[in-house]
């Protein structure tokens, strides 16, 4: 049940992207996330009260909910504004580079070694994305493109700045006010919307159908996803989670597919094999070290 449970979360990321990217017809890409993360931020808020109060409180919860919450901001605004530009599935694979970009950060940051299978990743990476991208053989490398990009090196920040201030802080509390700091600074960020990137400006009236997305988002890609995942990963081994994650750019891609009617062709299809060949060997082999935890939203790379 726990895989399963697993499977399931990374299936309601995938698609996600779908959902994004039709949301962004009709709503700014700031103003998506602050709502967005405004309804996940009531939610978890409301059960680290109940659950973890003392924790809430403290001085030092938020100090690193602050900075875990302005890089997953910084992540998911990028994405955000990066799937008006690009496709679902082109989002998603790019965006999980984010695993392969980690060994690089904690050597510059941490000062780790890199081992020989976090080489074989991130070179298995780095040709994905070459025939994913190759300038007139692959997607044109454009706004959505770079966007999805930044998305990845936030991501990346994040894995090792949670490995860094994880272990002294309960991880409901710490998210509750990871998510808080995230829906605030989108707040402060709505002057950003560029007028011309949707139809919708920050100031009209959004569908119905948009509400529905943001609650969606907010409450089940977000704030429940993240319970079956605690729940989940205490039971699962490592390397099972390692895989179950590593299903979710398949998941957008095959959701993009059936939905959009998204099609590549075969050189933009062994790109993302190796991309994602790059992330499991990582994400099995070539993490900096075994004790290293994982990020508090293992997600991230989702929308």
């Amino acid at each position: 049940m726990a895989t399963f449970a697993l499977v399931f979360i990374n299936l309601v990321f995938g698609a996600t992207f779908v959902v994004v990217k039709d949301a962004m017809a009709h709503v700014a890409p700031v103003r998506f996330v602050a709502l967005r993360f405004l309804v996940a931020a009531v939610v978890l808020v409301a059960i680290a009260l109940v659950r973890e109060r003392a924790w809430l409180a403290k001085r030092a919860t938020w100090r690193d909910g602050a900075l875990l919450g302005a890089l997953l901001f910084l992540g998911y605004a990028t994405q955000t504004a990066g799937l008006v530009f690009t496709t679902p599935a082109v989002s998603a694979f790019l965006t999980s580079t984010s695993i392969a970009m980690v060994p690089f950060l904690a050597v510059l940051l941490l000062r780790e070694k890199l081992n020989t299978a976090a080489w074989i990743g991130v070179v298995a990476t780095l040709a994905g994305l070459m025939l994913l991208l190759w300038p007139g053989g692959g997607i044109p490398v454009g706004p959505g493109e770079l966007l999805s990009l930044a998305c990845a090196a936030s991501f990346a920040f994040h894995f090792i700045a949670t490995a860094h201030v994880a272990k002294r802080t309960p991880p409901l509390a710490l998210v509750a006010a990871q998510t808080t700091v995230v829906s605030a600074l989108a707040f402060a960020c709505l002057p950003l919307d560029h007028p011309g990137a949707t139809p919708a400006l920050s100031s009209e009236a959004l569908p119905p159908k948009v509400w529905i997305q943001i609650l969606g988002m907010g409450v089940g890609a977000t704030a429940l996803a993240f319970f079956l995942q605690t729940w989940a990963q205490r039971t699962v081994p490592a390397t099972r989670v390692a895989v179950c994650f590593a299903l979710e750019p398949v998941f957008a891609l095959l959701f993009s597919a059936a939905l959009t009617g998204e099609r590549f062709g075969p050189a933009e299809l062994v790109g993302m094999a190796l991309i994602l060949a790059g992330m499991l060997v990582v994400s099995l082999r070539g993490m900096p070290s075994e004790e290293t935890p994982r990020p508090l939203v293992e997600g991230a790379p989702g929308p």
